[in-house]
């Protein structure tokens, strides 16, 4: 089939778009939090919201080139197949494994492009923060076949965008946005993990070797248990420790979706089938914690400025 035959829905679908609140979600809780500290500290840094904004582009870019490249990578390891539960671009012939793989490099050197243009404005750190987050997306599958995926998610998806995203925005390299990379970076690898359990036997039958399979079904299960407490285990430290304010423990509304996914999970004991959509509910409230983190901290910037005007007010 020759690529001119396809629609731009299909290209679009293509990417995976239902997985960019992965990639977006750290990106835009670190500017709900840059927001935050500037309204709350007493020399605020100054910050450019273009760069914020561009960044989210950037790793959305990135993150549909990670989709495409590990596609093309399941299928030739023989991962997937028109009887597998995964990506079915390949394997349901709508598009050559070439025509993917090539769509994967396209996103990537326009992930390079927008991050070598940031990087060049606002300075050095960026190409190494950059630099890694494109070779996480280029040499995933690498990563993933041999216990790494993980940990590569976890440093792509979790650590790097707060870090990348503070710098590109105050100019500085901020420790304190690692505070965020947890929380959400957790949910992400819950998120992978699941797919990752799910799809224990048929890794396991391709000789791939990734940290579900390592660990088995069982421990599966609680690694994935660990990772969906984590979050509000986190948040909560935190706020007792003062570093965010009392409006984060409202990600506690998320804690009844936390538990029917920890349920779902514990299902796969008795089929491995129950847990077939359980990606698509752990995005789901992967999407939810960090929105309301998001807005946590927005609402409480303006709460906190409410109470200056007042109180410049009545002085």
């Amino acid at each position: 089939m020759k690529s001119c035959n396809h629609s731009f829905k299909s290209w679009f679908l293509a990417t995976r778009p239902w997985s960019f609140s992965a990639s977006a979600m750290p990106v835009i809780v670190t500017l709900s939090y840059l927001y935050y500290s500037s309204k709350v500290a007493t020399n605020p840094l100054e910050m450019n919201w273009i760069n914020g904004a561009l960044a989210v582009v950037n790793i959305i870019l990135l993150h549909a080139a990670g989709n495409l490249l590990s596609d093309y990578h399941d299928f030739k390891q023989g991962i997937d197949s028109n009887d597998s539960f995964g990506a079915k671009t390949i394997t349901s012939g709508e598009f050559s494994a070439t025509e993917i793989r090539n769509f994967g490099y396209f996103f990537l050197v326009l992930g390079i492009g927008l991050g070598s243009y940031l990087a060049l404005t606002t300075g050095y750190h960026l190409w190494w923060i950059g630099g890694i987050g494109a070779f996480s997306a280029l040499l995933y599958y690498m990563l993933k076949f041999n216990r790494l995926g993980d940990l590569c998610i976890f440093i792509a998806f979790g650590l790097l965008p707060p870090l990348g995203t503070a710098f590109v925005v105050t100019g500085k390299l901020l420790p304190i946005t690692f505070l965020l990379s947890v929380p959400v970076g957790s949910l992400i690898v819950a998120l992978l993990h699941s797919n990752n359990t799910r799809d224990i036997k048929r890794d396991t039958n391709a000789k791939i070797n990734t940290f579900a399979s390592t660990l088995g079904l069982k421990k599966s299960i609680f690694y994935y248990y660990f990772l969906v407490a984590l979050p509000f285990i986190w948040v909560t430290a935190f706020f007792f420790l003062g570093d965010f304010p009392v409006l984060t423990l409202l990600v506690f509304l998320m804690a009844p979706n936390a538990e029917k996914c920890r349920s779902i999970m514990k299902s796969a004991k008795d089929n491995i089938e129950n847990i077939n959509f359980l990606d698509l509910k752990t995005a789901n409230l992967q999407l939810c914690f960090s929105l309301i983190l998001s807005i946590s901290f927005l609402l409480s910037a303006y709460f906190t400025q409410q109470k200056i005007k007042k109180k410049c007010i009545s002085t």
